[in-house]
């Protein structure tokens, strides 16, 4: 039978980060942060030297070679979170497969977590969304937005990640309903993932040591809703005439509504 893994995937500048503190928080579970089978790179790890030579153009196109490599170490920390008697959740990087890798003018456009994951576990799987005019607001003044796309632009690929994980039939979760109810929906994302809910990780999220922690909310020790940063003129006039941004914001379900 074989190992079960969760995962959960959002993209950058969405709410993720907090959201996954809160499963952090969980005492069954161990979640390994900001993970992708692709994403290798040339930096200080003086515990992986393997890392490095990844990173060596020999090894660019050698797509089942990482992805041989990445399963052997989930399935290491599989064992070794068993034997603690933990959970293991992955936290995906879903941004490298809309926004960034193989480079930002090629996105992979697909979860190249699940799809090296499909045969090897019993996955359980959520994912997590934000409005896509503040998630392209908060990209932005993060300086994240490497290929200085247009609302437009931004909102197509919003677009085709979302039907990615709605074909799979994975739940979503708005980042919203969190911050108004975090107790409820963290409840439901772990009866999603089969994890067992303890209600005191309000107490303790914002312990939780985790990557990418860039929000706004990162010093908080309260959950709650934050208002939308200012919208430039130039902004306002993009959203307005934007083909795709409506079309995000009906797919996701949200109101198509660009005034501050």
């Amino acid at each position: 039978m074989a190992s079960q893994i969760r995962t959960i995937h959002h993209l950058a500048c969405t709410g993720g980060s907090v959201i996954s503190q809160c499963i952090s928080a969980m005492p069954s579970v161990f979640l390994a942060s900001e993970v992708h089978p692709h994403h290798v790179r040339y930096a200080f790890n003086p515990f992986d030297p393997l890392q490095q030579l990844l990173t060596e153009s020999v090894f660019s196109h050698k797509k089942a070679l990482r992805e041989e490599i990445f399963l052997n170490r989930v399935k290491i920390m599989e064992i070794l979170c068993s034997k603690l008697g933990k959970v293991l959740v992955l936290r995906d990087h879903s941004h490298s497969d809309y926004f960034r890798t193989p480079s930002i003018y090629q996105p992979r456009m697909e979860p190249s977590l699940l799809s090296a994951l499909i045969g090897h576990f019993e996955i359980k799987s959520v994912l997590t969304i934000r409005n896509p005019i503040d998630s392209y607001i908060s990209l932005n003044k993060n300086g994240w937005n490497w290929e200085n796309l247009s609302i437009d632009q931004y909102s197509k690929r919003i677009i085709q990640h979302f039907k990615q994980y709605l074909k799979r039939g994975i739940p979503f979760f708005k980042y919203e309903d969190f911050v108004e109810n975090p107790c409820s929906v963290i409840y439901d994302i772990c009866q999603e993932l089969n994890i067992e809910y303890n209600e005191r990780f309000l107490e303790r999220y914002y312990y939780q040591r985790i990557t990418g922690n860039s929000g706004r909310g990162k010093r908080a020790q309260h959950i709650k809703p934050v208002s939308r940063r200012p919208i430039s003129d130039r902004l306002h006039n993009d959203m307005r005439v934007s083909s795709f941004l409506s079309q995000a914001c009906d797919e996701l379900g949200y109101e198509f509504k660009i005034d501050n």
